[in-house]
């Protein structure tokens, strides 16, 4: 299943058909090149461009969820210093975390 666009996104194409469209030229290493041709395969995407709109809209996803998040975090009041057991819980949980990832990757 792909990872970025599990997804079609139809009115996107359509607005994009509305909107001047313009060209950028990027060089990179053959290697990387060669990455991008396999995530496109990957994704089901027809062409580059197609790909790196897809990167695009993740990025820009992406940003807007930290912007929320920095909102929230604003919100919910005053910090409080972090105690001992907070690091030592925040340890445990990334050690863990990890051991999770590397499972489900085996």
């Amino acid at each position: 299943m792909p990872f970025i666009g599990s997804f079609r996104q139809t009115r996107y194409t359509q607005n994009m058909a509305k909107q001047k469209l313009t060209t950028m030229n990027i060089s990179m290493p053959v290697s990387t090149r060669k990455w991008i041709e396999k995530r496109m395969k990957a994704e089901g995407c027809t062409n580059a461009s197609e790909f790196f709109r897809l990167l695009v809209r993740a990025d820009q996803r992406a940003a807007e969820e930290v912007r929320r998040l920095l909102a929230e975090g604003e919100k919910s009041g005053p910090a409080k210093p972090m105690t001992q057991r907070d690091w030592d819980e925040v340890r445990h949980a990334a050690k863990h975390a990890g051991r999770d990832r590397r499972r489900k990757s085996a």
